[in-house]
């Protein structure tokens, strides 16, 4: 069916799910999870269902409503963002515990952290909410603190707040010790905007303790800075990818550009590290349009291995390594596939039909990360807000749908929490909800 245009409320409306691929590999059937009953859930068959406040005020830039979702990393609070105001919730009983106003813009990130053990007196908690223009301009981040009940404490009226970004992906913005953060500072493109060395993009490192300080500042980078993680083992150890055709690897303690990386001729757009801390893969475009992905070395800045992926183009994002770290996760248009790093080996996983249609320029892959420790469960997420899980231990599948007849979302937004000692999937959607999902009965 042509289409003389196409918007996200347009997509939604029109859009019909289907699959080329959905977990089937090696020529072997993935079987329905027992919790699946079968097939397909629907929204509505959810174990729990909690209502999100749908009268939050809107920012005035803003084109559609927006919400958040983000975990306490003991499972205990959450933390929901809708539009500028942001609440904690226990999660068990769903109790509103503490809210938070000062933001004009709309919030786009949120992290809740524990306070250095050394530092936490009666806050035990800190949530940095970041909000920004839908330019891409820095925005303002504030920090709000929380007691072991999830209420607030501090200071309210003098609220410690800075500008700056954080980085979307896999990219872990807190310090493998839990003592510092980074996020990115002046992080428009300098694209038709030439600007002095000072004001190009930058990594700026906090202490969590006191969030005003700045420990230290990582320049070097010529664009915008897509991409930054913390090393998960080794403190003083950040790595970076940018539109300015450079991944870099960063000594956090110094300051210094340690490896200046170039191995596609395009723009790069994201990375992960190895469990292990020892590696690190860069993913970018190329002149000739076809996605580059490559495993280097974090001591040496060497290049270890390439994926090999003739046949597909476009860009490689979102990507993320096993937490048992034997394959890679990444997207390429439309497809998800698994890299096996041991054989150089490459396994479309799931793909999603194309008709030729304006639609294919809004379906997308807008989620992946694997929820658990053992590297076992896959999740993607469609933009229609389709949730698909893989179980590739047990070779079982679930997949958590939009109705068929819900053409109307309220929000473009989406995030997911997984709960591993329940195995419960807490799944914001975009009708203003969040859905708990069973993932495990035998």
């Amino acid at each position: 069916m042509s289409e003389e245009y196409m918007d996200f409320d347009r997509f939604i409306e029109t859009f019909e799910l289907k699959l080329d691929k959905e977990f089937d590999c090696d020529d072997a059937a993935t079987s329905w999870a027992p919790s699946a009953n079968g097939g397909p859930q629907l929204w509505g068959d959810e174990q729990d269902v909690f209502e999100l406040n749908n009268d939050d005020p809107m920012s005035e830039l803003a084109e559609k409503s927006s919400a958040e979702l983000t975990m306490s990393p003991d499972g205990k609070f959450m933390a929901v963002a809708t539009n500028a105001i942001v609440r904690i919730y226990a999660v068990e009983s769903k109790v509103l515990t503490a809210e938070f106003h000062g933001h004009e813009e709309t919030i786009q990130a949120i992290h809740v952290w524990k306070m250095p053990s050394d530092d936490a007196k009666d806050a035990h908690y800190v949530v940095l909410s970041q909000d920004s223009e839908p330019a891409g301009a820095d925005g303002v981040i504030i920090a709000w603190y929380l007691d072991g009940d999830g209420k607030r404490v501090g200071d309210t009226e003098n609220r410690i707040q800075f500008e700056g970004r954080f980085l979307s992906g896999s990219a872990n913005a807190l310090r493998c010790d839990g003592t510092q953060f980074v996020h990115s500072d002046r992080s428009i493109t300098t694209q038709g905007w030439p600007r002095p060395s000072d004001w190009l993009p930058q990594l700026v490192i906090r202490s969590l303790s006191d969030p005003l300080t700045e420990v230290r500042r990582l320049k070097g980078h010529q664009d915008s800075i897509k991409w930054a993680s913390w090393s998960p083992t080794d403190p003083n150890v950040i790595a970076s990818a940018s539109w300015d055709v450079s991944c870099r690897i960063w000594n956090a303690a110094t300051g210094e550009c340690l490896h200046n990386i170039k191995g596609a001729d395009g723009q790069n757009w994201t990375g992960d590290f190895s469990p292990n801390g020892e590696q690190i893969v860069f993913a970018g475009g190329s002149r000739s349009g076809a996605p580059h992905i490559a495993i280097y070395s974090v001591a040496t800045g060497n290049i270890i291995l390439q994926a090999e992926m003739s046949g597909l183009g476009g860009l490689s994002t979102p990507l993320t390594w096993s937490p048992n770290g034997d394959a890679i996760a990444l997207v390429v248009n439309g497809s998800v596939i698994l890299w096996d790093v041991a054989s150089n080996n490459t396994t479309e996983v799931i793909k999603v039909h194309s008709d030729g249609s304006l639609r294919d320029d809004f379906c997308e892959i807008t989620s992946l990360k694997w929820l658990d420790r053992k590297g076992s469960k896959l999740l993607v997420r469609l933009t229609d807000h389709t949730v698909f899980v893989w179980d590739r231990q047990r070779n079982w599948k679930w997949r958590l749908q939009r109705p068929p007849g819900l053409q109307q979302l309220a929000t473009l937004s989406s995030a997911e929490a997984f709960l591993e000692e329940k195995d419960e999937l807490l799944c914001l959607d975009g009708d203003w909800r969040i859905r708990t999902w069973e993932l495990e009965r035998e």
